[in-house]
Order: structure tokens, then C-alpha cells, then sequence
């Protein structure tokens, strides 16, 4: 069975994205523009690894992958066509 592409503008990932929970095929299939990891500040628990964040850096662009460990809140707004990130 092929992967179906669920296409997101912005995609926010939660657990740090460790590499345990790293998808590969989700990567593929969602198409993302924008992409936001959360990541606490003092990243103790070293939650983000090189290889999730050069995979998603790969598909958005440096300037399109956020951490929230080095931006802090990263917020969005939509007309329903553009996508932009609030204070940039």
C-alpha cells in the first residue's frame, strides 16, 4: 500500500522529536512548508536529534525549522491562503 500525502502548511511537533518517534514516511507524506519542534530550553534529556532535525531542515529549509528551545513561542497566522509567523 502507497503512502497517501496529507499535505499541512505547518507542522508542530511536540515531543522533541526524538529520534524513536521519527517517521520517515510522515515526513514524506506531509509536505510541510513550516516545521516547529518543541524542545525545553535546557534540552537535558538531549531530545532532538541531528537526524530528525537535518531531515525536516531538508524538507522546509533552515529558515523554515524552528526550535522552540532557541525562539521560544513560535506562532502563526493565516488568511486561509498565506501562512506567516506573528512578530517576523
Amino acid at each position: 500500500m502507497g503512502c497517501q500525502v496529507v499535505r499541512s502548511t505547518v507542522v508542530k511537533r511536540p515531543d522533541g522529536s526524538r529520534q524513536a518517534s521519527f517517521s520517515q514516511p510522515l515526513l514524506d507524506a506531509v509536505q510541510a512548508q513550516q516545521a516547529v519542534v518543541f524542545v525545553q530550553s535546557d534540552d537535558r534529556f538531549r531530545q532532538l536529534s541531528g537526524a530528525v532535525q537535518d531531515a525536516w531542515v531538508e524538507l522546509v529549509g533552515e529558515a523554515n525549522f524552528h526550535r522552540t528551545d532557541l525562539e521560544g513561542t513560535v506562532s502563526f497566522t493565516s488568511d486561509g491562503e498565506t501562512v506567516w509567523i506573528d512578530g517576523r
